[in-house]
């Protein structure tokens, strides 16, 4: 954000605009050509479920049940888990843009705002790395329940900014939702 404030400040948004693709294109381009492969067997690595130590056997499947997408669509947990993406999506792409406005209406600066990003970011990488390596050893809904409580952590100290306790756990919350 600090970066595209400055891009915005300097060559005003309709150049950062075309800054932005056109950096996005090399980089985007550069990135998949040395990291995309077609095959993971090009790469050394066996296909979700094929161990080689069984002779590349399919490992035999945990699901108790398994769907197809309309049996899934009527179900109450493809809802609830489906909703809080949604929203934590939503939420977490309208504050970003209205951050700057936001923050001056609880009388804090502009570089204040930006760095909210910055801390949130550290949390949310730190969990994505902790709950990526215990979720396939606990139920996916308690990582959904720490998901909902940043959701609902950030969304209430968003409604109370000001400095101090709302702005640090405005950060947590949207490092916890986000990891």
């Amino acid at each position: 954000p600090l970066a595209l404030n400055y891009l915005i400040t300097k060559h005003g948004w309709q150049n950062t605009w075309l800054i932005l693709g056109i950096v996005s294109i090399l980089v985007i381009s550069l990135f998949a050509l040395v990291f995309f492969r077609d095959n993971p067997e090009d790469c050394g690595l066996l296909p979700d479920g094929v161990h080689a130590n069984n002779g590349g056997a399919k490992k035999k499947s945990i699901a108790i049940q398994q769907y197809t997408a309309s049996e899934a669509k009527r179900t109450f947990p493809f809802w609830i888990i489906g909703l809080t993406l949604a929203i934590s999506g939503f939420c977490f792409t309208a504050v970003p843009f209205h951050i700057v406005s936001i923050f001056k209406l609880a009388g804090m600066s502009k570089t204040v705002a930006f760095s909210i990003f910055f801390y949130s970011s550290c949390i949310s990488i730190s969990l994505n790395i902790i709950f990526g390596y215990i979720s396939d050893k606990i139920k996916i809904k308690y990582l959904l329940y720490v998901m909902l409580t940043g959701l609902v952590i950030s969304t209430l100290s968003l409604a109370f900014l000001a400095p101090g306790f709302a702005f640090v756990t405005m950060i947590v919350g949207m490092g916890m939702s986000g990891g």
